[in-house]
């Protein structure tokens, strides 16, 4: 039986839990794991539609300069 390695400190643990009852070992160790990878759950919506409004903004200002460009170099050349 191989033993999962963990990234907390089981002395810690093991004296918080020390003569609790089941219910509350749970809410702790839960407790626990949601304010530790809380952040790795979440999907970073705020950087994804900046990225999509950038990618707008960008597509957009090609649309509109590319043509300007063209005639100014039909225009010189």
């Amino acid at each position: 039986m191989s033993r999962v390695k963990t990234d907390f400190n089981f002395e810690e643990l093991k004296e918080k839990l020390k003569g609790k009852p089941p219910e509350e070992i749970a809410k702790i160790v839960g407790s626990y794991y949601e304010e530790k990878y809380k952040e790795l759950l979440s999907f970073p919506w705020k950087r994804l539609i900046i990225f999509i409004i950038f990618l707008i903004i960008l597509i957009a200002l090609s649309l509109i300069l590319l043509p300007l460009i063209k005639k100014l170099s039909l225009t010189q050349g």
